[in-house]
């Protein structure tokens, strides 16, 4: 798989895994597909994004010892908001 560039506003691995990550129950996918990027991950969601996605996405994980964090995002993208998730992300690495 080619990494770096963008396309659209996606990454070229978004670019490339969109077709198989897409669709019904794909979040069950989504540790086999995402997994070459690394073991750490930030999952910034609204409520009800996390509840909807949360139990699948752990589903996905399972046996993993990858970490996940999940922080739910207010829904605006002040300037407020922007810098706690910089300072989330900073923590996971």
């Amino acid at each position: 798989m080619k990494t770096g560039g963008n396309y659209y506003g996606k990454t070229e691995n978004d670019a490339c895994t969109a077709e198989i990550c897409t669709g019904k129950d794909s979040l069950f996918k989504f540790h086999e597909e995402m997994k070459d990027l690394g073991n750490k991950f930030l999952f910034v969601c609204s409520r009800s994004g996390y509840k909807m996605c949360h139990d699948k996405i752990e589903k996905s994980f399972e046996g993993t010892e990858d970490i996940r964090q999940y922080e739910i995002f207010g829904g605006v993208s002040s300037v407020g908001e922007i810098e706690r998730m910089r300072k989330l992300s900073a923590k996971i690495d």
